[in-house]
């Protein structure tokens, strides 16, 4: 399979884990653990999660690769006090919103998002194995369950040709 035929169908419209869409796509896909960790919010994903300075926050970084090809790099970070101990449980190769669920009943509802086609930093450029100058689609945003207090902020650089955007409008 070429690179350029593996990809998620992003649905503007609903919400769905790319994890599971690349179980339904029948893809190989296995998650490389970046970083999973505890750490301070600083100042801006303080005012991403609309919380204080310097509490406790999830962050938790990891590289996927699909069919052997590094695609995205994601990175999210949690209130640590909606998933106390989430950092001991074995999130490799797994769908973080079925953890999500399953150890901290939090079930995402809703998402926000902004997406941009950027330079990707020397690192995320190594990573995700590009060529030289070759661009990345960064995505930033928020998932919510039903409160208005974002449940986690996160961060996604991908491969391009990763995903294809569908929208579905009615008037």
């Amino acid at each position: 399979m070429d690179s350029e035929d593996i990809y998620v169908i992003k649905e503007l419209d609903k919400y769905v884990s790319i994890t599971e869409y690349l179980k339904s796509q029948e893809l190989h896909y296995r998650y490389q653990i970046l970083e999973n960790k505890i750490v301070e919010a600083n100042r801006w994903i303080a005012r991403q999660l609309q919380i204080p300075l310097a509490t406790k926050v999830f962050s938790f970084k990891k590289l996927r690769i699909v069919n052997d090809l590094p695609k995205s790099i994601d990175h999210v970070y949690l209130e640590y006090s909606r998933v106390p101990g989430i950092e001991q449980l074995d999130l490799s190769d797994v769908s973080f919103y079925a953890v999500l669920k399953e150890h901290f009943n939090l079930q995402v509802t809703r998402n926000e998002e902004e997406l941009a086609i950027v330079m990707p930093t020397k690192e995320e450029a190594e990573l995700l194995q590009l060529r030289e100058n070759e661009e990345v689609l960064t995505t930033k945003g928020h998932t919510y369950t039903s409160s208005i207090q974002p449940l986690e902020y996160f961060e996604i650089t991908a491969v391009t040709s990763f995903y294809r955007f569908r929208s579905v409008s009615s008037t």
